[in-house]
């Protein structure tokens, strides 16, 4: 079936899948592909290929080809290849040849020495000029190359995720709202489901750690640093103490705990919508051009969703987008978080909390539309 899909490797291109999935997330540092072709003349490629996908000729991913999985029976002859952006090599790989500490430096420039340092992988940074900077940042034995970068990003209220050149972008949740609007029973809309939990989250947070003495920082200010978040969507009889990972300041532990507060409720109450297409779809009032393709769905970008049956109506940030293609064509599944999700806020609201209009019984959580 031709579906829009290009791969790219060794001078070739296949475009003809039995089915294809590429999804990413604002989770996990490394995209992820899935490709399965009928294969009677062979598979021109093998594991570790370089690798470029393409949709309508819009570059998607540029990675590696992990794994390759061939089936022959008397009907086909059957190819499955796995892989992930270039960002799967810091996800598996450990620190190496590095110094084991680094001062006075930037988030940008600390991710920059891992990652293009070790393995010639690029950074771009979307977080303007005034970057977190760390006096002391140690590299812990054995860990990989994500495992510090993740750790250092925690401290910071930083996220890393990949670029479509398989590049590291060191970015925070967009305000840019797309042109659509999730409407349950709507004609793109295919599926969809929502969940809410308080297992893993608290209503307050408090880090821990220690700073090195300074002529600016001494005495109990150096010994114990401290910091602390609220969720007011949680019973307040749960609390959790968290010890820092780096040599931090009073700053850094608040700038933690309210990390872990925003990631513990995005994680919680999280939406799945699955629509037709791969594209945003064109409306009478989108500001796309009788030429252009409409934009593909992105991560990190807010769009409007309003379902009755889930008692939300307002935002929701596009945590994760899968592309998929099969027998039912082209589908889009879209992760949805709370719009204020991953953002550092002193104290969660009920307000942003699309779980609370369920767990409370109001008639509509979010901001009306």
């Amino acid at each position: 079936m031709p579906d829009g899909i290009e791969l790219r490797a060794r001078g070739r291109t296949i475009s003809t899948w039995k089915t294809a999935s590429i999804a990413r997330s604002m989770e996990v540092l490394a995209g992820v592909f899935s490709l399965t072709a009928f294969a009677p003349d062979g598979w021109p490629f093998e594991e570790s290929d370089r690798v470029e996908l393409f949709a309508d000729g819009e570059r998607l991913m540029i990675g590696n080809i992990d794994s390759i999985a061939v089936t022959l029976n008397a009907e086909e002859h059957r190819v499955e290849a796995e892989g992930r952006d270039l960002t799967g090599d810091l996800i598996d790989s450990s620190i190496d040849g590095l110094p084991s500490e680094f001062r006075d430096i930037t988030i940008r420039e600390l991710v920059g020495e891992i990652s293009f340092g070790g393995y010639r992988i690029p950074v771009r940074s979307e977080l303007g000029s005034d970057l977190p900077r760390f006096s002391l940042f140690a590299l812990q034995p054995g860990e990989t190359a994500y495992e510090a970068i993740e750790r250092a990003c925690r401290l910071t209220g930083v996220l890393a995720i990949t670029g479509d050149e398989g590049e590291v972008v060191l970015t925070r949740p967009s305000d840019q709202r797309l042109p659509a609007t999730l409407v349950q029973g709507g004609g793109d809309v295919i599926s969809a489901r929502g969940g809410y939990s308080v297992a893993e989250r608290f209503s307050f947070y408090r880090v821990l750690g220690q700073h090195s003495g300074s002529d600016d920082v001494n005495g109990a200010a150096a010994a114990s640093p401290a910091g602390s978040a609220e969720d007011a969507a949680v019973r307040p009889t749960r609390v959790r103490v968290i010890l820092a990972e780096a040599e931090v300041d009073d700053a850094t532990c608040e700038q933690r705990a309210q990390w872990e507060a925003s990631m513990a409720a995005a994680r919680a109450n999280t939406f799945e919508v699955t629509v037709r297409g791969w594209r945003i779809p064109p409306t009478p009032t989108s500001p796309f051009s009788a030429q252009a393709l409409p934009p593909l769905w992105h991560v990190n970008r807010l769009v409007a969703f309003d379902f009755p049956a889930f008692r939300y109506r307002g935002d929701l940030l596009i945590s994760s987008v899968r592309f998929d293609v099969g027998e039912q064509g082209m589908l889009t599944t879209l992760g949805l978080v709370r719009p204020d999700a991953y953002r550092l806020e002193p104290r969660l609201s009920l307000e942003s909390d699309p779980g609370a209009a369920v767990l409370h019984g109001s008639q509509f959580g979010g901001v009306d539309r």
